[in-house]
């Protein structure tokens, strides 16, 4: 699922980014895997986003790429495509308005933030489901 930009710029709340099929995919759907992976998600995730945020107000492009390919790298395993491009999109950041940079970074925080967001629920899930089974 694509990120659907309004024309405020904003996504309407019903966009969901994590892509559960793509990450069930890329995990073989091991349970062990799976908790793992979202477990560290959720623990570090939050970091990188303040670090993001600090880069911005920075207004150092270098600093902003560095932080930028983290946080891609991090949420390519549960971002829906449209995220990712998103975040690939902000490479050329030297060459951008700082209020539109910075705006365009807000945006991208809080669909990371609701990523976490839905990956926790995930997670959540998962405890449930393995607490039921004993």
């Amino acid at each position: 699922m694509k990120i659907n930009m309004s024309t405020t710029g904003s996504a309407p709340h019903t966009e969901h980014f994590f892509d559960l099929h793509k990450f069930m995919r890329l995990t073989d759907q091991n349970d062990q895997i799976m908790f793992e992976t979202c477990e560290a998600f959720v623990t570090y995730t939050p970091a990188m986003v303040q670090e993001l945020r600090h880069e911005a107000e920075r207004c150092d492009p270098e600093g902003l790429r560095k932080a930028l390919h983290k946080l891609k790298s991090s949420t390519a395993m549960f971002a829906v495509e449209g995220l990712t491009v998103e975040m690939s999109g902000l490479d050329k950041c030297d060459f951008m308005d700082t209020e539109v940079l910075k705006h365009r970074i807000c945006l991208i925080v809080g669909h990371v933030e609701r990523l976490v967001m839905e990956v926790r629920m995930f997670l959540m899930s998962m405890t449930i489901t393995a607490s039921k089974k004993f």
